[in-house]
């Protein structure tokens, strides 16, 4: 699973070559998981810091920067993950026999994101042959 996350971060900015489903869908799944993580010591930081500042105690103030660090990393991580994601989509798109330019279709409000996602990004991969494209079985 980590070996396919690390694997898109590797080939970040390739846009050429293909890239598997498990590739894209477990990078969604752990950036997803990254941004979970992100919420999370984001409204933890910030209740501490909100007691802390009631109550005058310093050291929960202190325990507020430190749980902002853990708020800053991941937020770091997925700004990085937004221009990852591109090459992967593209690379993706390809795996399954399309032209790359159908990625404007993902950002259409709405329709595009949650459709292109379901109908074009599951599907199976393509293989090349002799200018033929047949499907592959995995």
């Amino acid at each position: 699973m980590f070996k396919s996350y690390f694997t898109t971060w590797k080939k970040a900015f390739k846009f050429e070559g293909r890239s598997s489903r498990k590739d894209y869908w477990f990078f969604v799944l752990i950036t997803f998981l990254i941004y979970i993580f992100a919420v999370i010591c984001s409204a933890i930081q910030g209740s501490v810091y909100q007691y802390s500042y009631a109550t005058g105690n310093s050291s929960l103030e202190i325990l507020s920067y430190f749980l902002s660090i853990f708020f800053i990393v991941p937020l770091i991580i997925l700004l990085g993950s937004v221009w990852v994601a591109l090459p992967l989509t593209v690379r993706r798109i390809r795996d399954v026999g399309m032209k790359w330019q159908w990625i404007f279709f993902a950002y259409l409000p709405y329709i595009g994101t949650f459709l292109f996602a379901l109908i074009f990004l599951t599907r199976t991969s393509v293989e090349e042959i002799n200018g033929k494209k047949y499907f592959q079985k995995y």
